[in-house]
């Protein structure tokens, strides 16, 4: 229990760090002996979540700006890298989904975020690796939730506005849209009928 809140193993939690927040999967709780310097003082262990920032770019091919757009500020990448913390760094539980759960989710918040590979700190290397992630568009790159998209009224898949060639700022304004797929198989459609008539 800390700042009257109970945490368990397994918890995923928001931390202080440097500047910034942190994320960890919380493994082990010491209640004391976790730090040399402070022994009496109650720890925990955590396991780290990295974020985009901490990828290493050249191993990745996140120096190619269409995979490093493909990915989220709210994606985070399940590591085997722990750490023992002071249990005062906690700020707040938080909640990791899978890409999937996220994109069906009805509310967003700053402490929701979604996983869809793992990063070896070691190695340096994500697993998947990004170039076989599920593609979508006509760019053919992994989808990231944080850009806009606009849903194909035949195939339901989604696009980037400007891969298809419509203005961004007048995305409102489209009643309907037809993806470039879904309009080149309605025109052969087309040409097949003419054809056989």
């Amino acid at each position: 229990k800390s700042n009257s809140k109970i945490y368990n193993i397994g918890d995923t939690l928001l931390i202080h760090g440097n500047n910034e927040f942190l994320v960890g999967e919380l493994v082990q709780i010491i209640p004391n002996n976790g730090k040399e310097q402070m022994p009496f003082w109650p720890t925990i262990e955590v396991k780290w979540y990295y974020k985009k920032a901490d990828l290493n770019r050249k191993k990745n091919k996140l120096n190619n700006q269409h995979y490093y757009n493909s990915i989220s500020n709210f994606e985070l990448f399940s590591t085997d890298h722990k750490d023992i913390i002071m249990i005062e760094s906690i700020i707040d539980k938080c909640k990791v989904y899978t890409y999937e759960e996220y994109e069906n989710l009805e509310d967003h918040n700053d402490k929701t975020f979604f996983t869809r590979a793992k990063y070896n700190y070691k190695t340096e290397l994500l697993y998947p690796k990004i170039e076989d992630w599920k593609k979508g568009c006509v760019c053919q790159y992994p989808l990231n939730p944080d850009q806009l998209y606009i849903k194909c009224d035949k195939c339901e898949e989604w696009f980037h506005p400007e891969c298809c060639g419509l203005d961004v700022n007048r995305i409102n304004d489209v009643d309907e849209f037809y993806c470039p797929y879904c309009k080149a198989e309605e025109s052969k459609e087309t040409d097949n009928t003419k054809d056989s008539m």
